[in-house]
């Protein structure tokens, strides 16, 4: 078993994505144990993202951890359409 995550190849194009659109992001991926990714703070909330590639799996620990959280949900996010249509979505419920 990992102690550590790591870094997905699309990180670094989804967190560009993620701060362009005015967002803040807190890299957790050193955390492992199936810790999510990161954090993004967005319209005065904070969400727990996850990032796979297009094709990337949920090891069992991310797994697990996602079944066991009782927080707000953890997003996994894959490209940069998905990063956009999340973030909107986020945006669009913050000002109802």
């Amino acid at each position: 078993m990992r102690k550590h995550g790591r870094v997905d190849k699309n990180q670094a194009e989804l967190v560009g994505t993620i701060r362009a659109m005015g967002g803040t992001w807190l890299d957790l991926s050193s955390v492992g144990k199936g810790c999510p990714d990161g954090l993004i703070g967005y319209h005065g909330r904070t969400y727990l993202v996850e990032i796979k590639g297009p094709k990337g799996t949920l090891t069992d620990d991310q797994g697990n951890f996602i079944d066991i959280w009782r927080g707000s949900p953890v997003h996994v996010i894959r490209t940069v359409d998905g990063v956009i249509e999340l973030m909107t979505s986020w945006k669009m419920s913050c000002s109802v």
